[in-house]
């Protein structure tokens, strides 16, 4: 079983369960926040107001709710749990949410000609209710595998297609029905996933060593690690997030710029591109050997990059008959986007051992309150004149192609500083990642960053020994790393590098296979790696199937254990 899959005779069922409940979800959303729901006919609001009084209040409800969750759960984190009230809320929160949502349309319904202000108000109780439903179901789906996540909100992404292309020519009664029936779905459904994981034993947590190294930071001061946690959530999505932020900022542009054209905020052209790109990742996904896939938000945004500046282009040029073709195309880059936001959060999450909660109420706060922001923007260009002119097609586009490049030039400058060129360099950023996860909350005096640093150095010391293929060296040196760095007296600051040297010496590793084993035993995976060395996923792929023939395992857990096991 992969790690983190639940087991028993209900598996598929509950999988089911888990694609079913986040199609609703994402069915909901896209109805509140790309116009399913046809506000036009309830309110009379021409396409700039509804951006102004419904999706902009609505994306900074979402943004507001998901960061407070997010800065909840980790100060939770940090304090160790709570107290049985806190697990009733969370039974109750789902219900809650999607009640607060039908709430808010509920008072849209029912409010009088040319009602802004509730509407507005309407659009933040919505937003409010799904940011709360969607970071519950971020930390629900924790529980499955490191490689069930991706294929599942995948999935999921491909159900929404299929009920948004079933419900589009439906009458606008039926079709708030609808969105009602998802929030009530998408809410009890989770119920139901949730009771399932907390009855059917988990295949693999966090590996042991990691539950320790934790346990040891934690042990030395819970109140001053909230800090640190919060820099390292930071650093563990920096890249994701940033890719993120830039594709939601792009796509809100864009979509402003096409309504000129195609006044429907999104049609069935848009909901057709969304299920075939996801169809085609889960062929990617199916056809990905060895490790987690490298279907990553940054891998999304560099085939994006070059789509969203063409498409920009020409639409800046007047090229209004490629509107519905740029409409459908953001369209489903955001769709594709919000999914691998969900995998993204609870691959950090399992790398900082933290909760999947605070990593993506953080982040997805961020990226939706650059999409309201971005909105806004564009709800001012788009009131220029009679609609958007020549020259606020043109400043839009040049914002976007500027945002785009920003973003591109910096994971590629982050890609080069932390792959370094070295073969250790997977070695050393993980001993001062995890070296900063023991003793980080040690003291308050910058005592954890030269914790860090100094563990970097022992750890490239002893790469650069393996390189020289004196295994016993660099044996010797990760553990001499206890005497060189502070500690508080627990001895060695790393264990998990230590031992993967010493199995690098007894099965002779390459260098490439050592990185692969010290980086898996972090926690790391496939993707991962590849941008840290600056190599392509297959290669890692290629080293992780070695490494697994040599150490005689067949799995990620066994490596772990093996790992384990070491004196």
């Amino acid at each position: 079983m992969p790690d983190g899959s639940i087991r028993g005779e209900g598996e598929r069922h509950v999988r089911a369960c888990a694609c079913a409940g986040y199609a609703f979800l994402s069915f909901a959303c896209q109805l509140a926040v790309w116009g399913g729901l046809r506000l036009s006919e309830r309110t009379g609001f021409d396409v700039p107001s509804i951006l102004t009084w419904w999706t902009v209040p609505l994306l900074v409800a979402m943004a507001a709710v998901l960061s407070a969750m997010g800065a909840a759960a980790s100060l939770r984190a940090s304090e160790g749990g709570g107290g049985p009230w806190r697990h009733a809320a969370s039974r109750a929160l789902p219900f809650a949410s999607a009640a607060c949502a039908i709430a808010g349309y509920g008072l849209v319904a029912m409010a009088p000609s040319d009602p802004r202000t509730i509407v507005a108000a309407g659009a933040s109780l919505v937003g409010a209710g799904m940011g709360a439903l969607s970071a519950s179901w971020a930390q629900a789906l924790s529980s499955l595998g490191s490689r069930d996540v991706p294929r599942l909100v995948l999935q999921s992404v491909v159900a929404c297609a299929a009920l948004s292309l079933a419900t589009e020519p439906l009458a606008l009664p039926v079709l708030e029905l609808a969105y009602v029936v998802a929030a009530c779905g998408s809410a009890a459904l989770l119920t139901v996933v949730r009771a399932a994981f907390d009855c059917a034993p988990v295949s693999a947590g966090p590996s042991p060593s990691a539950a320790r190294a934790a346990g040891e930071g934690a042990a030395v001061g819970a109140p001053r690690a909230v800090g640190w946690l919060a820099r390292e959530m930071f650093g563990a999505v920096r890249n994701p997030l940033f890719c993120a932020a830039s594709i939601a900022f792009a796509v809100a542009l864009t979509r402003t710029m096409t309504l000129r054209a195609q006044p429907a905020m999104v049609g069935a052209s848009g909901v057709a591109c969304m299920a075939v790109g996801a169809g085609v990742l889960l062929v990617v996904l199916r056809r990905s050997e060895g490790g987690a896939p490298g279907l990553t938000i940054p891998a999304l945004f560099r085939i994006l990059f070059p789509v969203v500046a063409t498409l920009l282009l020409a639409l800046s040029a007047g090229g209004e008959r490629l509107a519905a073709v740029a409409g459908a195309a953001v369209f489903a880059a955001y769709a594709l986007m919000q999914a691998l936001m969900v995998p993204a959060c609870i691959d950090a999450a399992r790398r900082k051992d933290v909760r999947t909660t605070a990593v993506y109420g953080l982040f997805a706060g961020a990226v939706y309150a650059v999409f309201a922001a971005s909105t806004q923007l564009g709800v001012i260009l788009f009131s220029e004149g009679d609609g958007v002119g020549a020259t606020a097609s043109l400043t839009a586009a040049l914002l976007v192609l500027y945002v785009l490049a920003m973003a591109y030039a910096f994971m590629q400058r982050r890609a080069g500083s932390d792959g370094g060129g070295a073969v250790g360099g997977s070695v050393a950023a993980a001993g001062a990642e995890d070296g900063a996860a023991v003793g980080g909350a040690g003291t308050d005096d910058g005592t954890s960053g030269s914790f860090a640093a100094t563990g970097a150095e022992v750890l490239r010391g002893a790469s650069e020994a393996r390189a020289s293929g004196d295994f016993a060296a660099a044996a010797s040196t990760g553990g001499a790393a206890g005497a060189a760095m502070p500690g508080g007296g627990r001895g060695e600051p790393d264990p998990i590098s230590r031992r993967c040297l010493v199995l690098a010496q007894r099965f002779a590793l390459s260098p490439r296979e050592t990185d692969v084993l010290v980086a898996f035993a972090h926690g790391r995976n496939v993707s991962y790696l590849a941008e840290r060395l600056c190599l392509s996923p297959n290669t890692i792929r290629s080293h992780s199937k070695t490494l697994y023939a040599k150490l005689g395992v067949h799995s990620k857990q066994e490596l772990l254990n093996l790992v384990d096991e070491v004196a």
